[in-house]
């Protein structure tokens, strides 16, 4: 059995109109959600400045490097749409940060791919 993955993750930007958001599947390690994970679209609620916006996916603790970066936008404010194409379980990691978009702004991250749940024969 699979679903549709469809979340959506939110933040107000600082002062610097910069901000980040994680995400996790939920669950124990082996036998919570999985998740294949197809997209991240990004996009802030205002585009005045138009940020730079970075996904990273990273397996057991929260990474931002070069290691577990998978795309980066120039246009993380007016939106744009970042493919993964990883799987991840719980206590793995997708962080999204916007940097130099409109301060105070709503910068959101939608994921989208499919749910696996536990014993479902996924991820």
């Amino acid at each position: 059995m699979r679903l549709q993955l469809f979340e959506n993750v939110q933040v107000r930007l600082d002062g610097s109109g910069n901000g980040q958001v994680k995400l996790s599947p939920y669950g124990a390690r082996n036998g919570g959600l999985s998740w294949g994970v197809d997209a991240v679209a990004v996009s802030v609620e205002t585009q005045v400045l138009e940020a730079l916006c970075s996904v990273y996916v990273s397996y057991g603790v929260i990474q931002a490097d070069p290691t577990t970066l998978v795309g980066t936008t120039v246009t993380g404010s007016t939106g744009d749409t970042c493919g993964v194409g990883q799987d991840i379980r719980p206590g793995d990691w997708i962080l999204v940060k916007w940097f130099g978009g409109d301060a105070g702004k709503i910068a959101t991250a939608r994921i989208t791919g499919t749910v696996y749940p536990p014993g479902s024969g996924g991820p």
